[in-house]
């Protein structure tokens, strides 16, 4: 990484990279690769609360098809994890069963689905 960093900087170009920690707090092998990480532009994202990630696992099913009440969202989130990655895979693990099984997304489905 320290020196694709190097070669994009000398064909002044530019470099994406995304972190889970702020360059600084993380343990890199070469304390050049972190000062040089820590010295370009920082963005934060925000961190989703449950209603948000509610309303966007209401919204991809949507997308799909599906129809997701509140009631069956409402639980769902009760139950899953709350990382947004791991809600999108239990929708497709929904979207694909809900198929096969020509069924609609009730609260005993994803039940069974599950193993909640």
């Amino acid at each position: 990484v320290f020196h694709l960093y190097n070669r994009v900087l000398d064909r002044n170009g530019l470099l994406v990279v995304s972190l889970s920690e702020v360059p600084a707090s993380l343990p890199f092998g070469l304390a050049d690769l972190g000062s040089r990480l820590a010295h370009g532009l920082l963005i934060q994202l925000g961190v989703y609360r449950d209603e948000d990630r509610q309303r966007i696992l209401m919204a991809r099913a949507e997308q799909r098809g599906l129809v997701m009440s509140e009631d069956v969202a409402g639980f769902i989130m009760r139950r899953a994890p709350r990382k947004l990655g791991d809600l999108l895979g239990l929708l497709d693990t929904l979207d694909e069963n809900s198929l096969q099984a020509q069924r609609r997304l009730t609260i005993p489905f994803v039940k069974a689905v599950m193993g909640w």
